[in-house]
């Protein structure tokens, strides 16, 4: 007999670890700027560079990227701003992991204290939170068929599996020089540029992965007129970004996340000489993974009227994704100023955060809560606190279907900001909208038994002389009529026509077993 055998590739979970690290430091204010008064505004983001699995261990190299807003003492301009960039380069343990593997990282602030030591000193201490889970394709040659016997004496089943086709990270860039609209004065120096990515469409085929979107920039600049009025701008920036992918197929599921990896944004003056445009190039990092949903015919079992047959099985462990779901929500609030804060006169920006606090699965759904952690900056009524900075928290709950999802499986879930709106309502009041993204993915980890070889032999005449020549046998719970002509080494014809039956059997039904072996 030959076997008829197929390569399958399946990706096992390694582990999962989780860690935290201490990033430090001082934050100096540059000879140039005036000593400060007070904090205003505080912003930070952490930066992926590099992630590589090494024997045992996992290295993590990039930055964390700090913004802050201060007060200055005795200046004609009251807002300042710093912008620092502290470089990370982290290990954590993961037993089994191997430079050939595949990892999926998340790296997050857990938490971040700024406390001022003089007015020309700043220290921070930041908790960084990092979760990797660590998978190993593995190759598996296995029995798909046997030739020269009949195919009803062979069962086969069905083996559904997703497997990470690429796991990778890159860039591109995107550039273009960004004009101040007509009405705003011109720029004397930037504080800050906010970049939002929205409107992502990504499309996989032909060997390639095509991310379109647009870019939202919220520039705060302060303006080279008398008053040194701060203004704040927005720009709308659409982006192509092609990744050669030779792998990639139309049918496949492409997951790309994207994020701004560095910045540069200069004043350049337009045609008349004036400063009033933006020179702008964003590098877009991004995280590719790409599966592909699998589908392998496989042999479950086997027997020969003729032939001992020895089936060799090996149990395999595999991930296999059961749901992905992609959702937005918005949220709707009305801030109310606390009551020793400055009436508003114009907003500037807001900034918002999001925090996962839990999240679990209840049969088919998702749920998630958590807290957005609101910073609102803006110009006051107020000639002791011309700006100032007011901070909120508002919670969140939301639910998400993932059908075909169970409690005891795993689940990933990112949450985002896609969007904020606001319109001021009073001078203590605000309108606020967010919409918040929520990407889930739940996974569950499996285990089958395939047969990866088979041995033949002759059938032993003893146990062939000592079978009865006939035999009723009542139909049990759970028994096919496949198994019971296996059982009574009988072709499934033979015993079908023996008992004069067309379709599968009862339970508690009668089957007269004939001896059909010649000694």
């Amino acid at each position: 007999m030959d076997l008829v055998k197929d390569k399958i590739y399946l990706d096992k979970k390694i582990g999962t670890e989780s860690s935290q690290f201490l990033v430090e430091g001082d934050i100096i204010v540059p000879d140039i700027k005036p000593d400060m008064s007070s904090i205003l505004q505080t912003h930070a983001n952490i930066i992926t560079d590099k992630i590589e699995l090494l024997h045992d261990k996992l290295n993590f190299i990039g930055r964390l990227d700090l913004n802050l807003f201060y007060i200055a003492k005795d200046s004609d301009n009251p807002i300042f701003c710093i912008n620092n960039s502290i470089a990370i380069d982290e290990f954590i343990n993961i037993d089994g992991a191997d430079s050939e593997m595949f990892t999926d990282v998340k790296v997050s602030i857990n938490k971040i204290d700024y406390k001022m030591l003089n007015d020309r000193k700043i220290n921070f201490r930041a908790v960084i939170d990092i979760v990797a889970n660590v998978l190993q394709e593995s190759e598996y040659e296995i029995v798909s068929a046997i030739k020269n016997i009949p195919s009803s004496q062979l069962l086969k089943e069905n083996l559904t599996v997703n497997r990470l086709i690429e796991n990778r990270s890159d860039r591109f860039i995107v550039k273009d020089e960004l004009n101040i609209p007509s009405g705003k004065p011109n720029i004397r120096e930037i504080l800050q540029t906010d970049i939002d990515i929205v409107s992502r469409d990504i499309k996989s085929g032909n060997g390639k992965i095509t991310v379109n979107g647009e870019l939202l920039l919220k520039t705060l600049y302060k303006s080279d007129s008398s008053e040194n009025i701060i203004e704040i701008v927005e720009h709308e920036l659409p982006f192509n970004g092609v990744f050669d992918v030779p792998k990639a197929k139309e049918f496949m599921l492409a997951d790309v996340k994207l994020f701004v990896q560095d910045k540069y944004i200069h004043i350049k003056p337009n045609e008349d000489g004036e400063d009033r445009v933006l020179d702008t190039e964003i590098f877009i990092g991004a995280n590719i993974k790409i599966n592909s949903q699998e589908d392998f015919e496989i042999l479950s079992d086997a027997y020969c009227i003729d032939e001992k047959l020895e089936i060799i099985r090996e149990t395999v462990s595999y991930s296999n994704i059961i749901c992905r779901n992609k959702m937005q929500s918005p949220i709707k609030e009305i801030i109310q100023l606390d009551e020793n804060c400055p009436d508003i006169l114009q907003i500037l920006k807001i900034n918002a955060t999001v925090n996962i606090d839990d999240s679990h699965i209840i049969n088919d759904k998702a749920m998630v809560e958590g807290i957005i952690d609101i910073d609102i900056l803006y110009i006051a009524k107020s000639d002791e606190s011309p700006i100032y900075s007011y901070k909120t928290v508002l919670p969140y709950r939301q639910t998400l279907e993932v059908r075909g999802a169970l409690p005891e499986m795993e689940m990933n879930i990112d949450t985002t900001i896609e969007h904020i709106g606001f319109n001021m309502l009073s001078n203590n009041e605000i309108d606020l909208r967010i919409l918040l993204g929520f990407n889930a993915e739940v996974i569950k980890q499996q285990q089958s038994k395939i047969i990866t070889d088979i041995k033949f032999s002759e059938i032993d005449k003893e146990i062939l002389e000592n079978m009865p020549s006939m035999v009723v046998y009542i139909v049990q719970n759970g028994d096919r009529l496949w198994d019971i002509a296996k059982r009574y080494n009988m072709s499934i014809d033979e015993l079908k026509d023996v008992n004069e039956i067309e379709d599968d059997v009862l339970v508690g039904q009668k089957l007269l077993i004939l001896k059909n072996v010649t000694v």
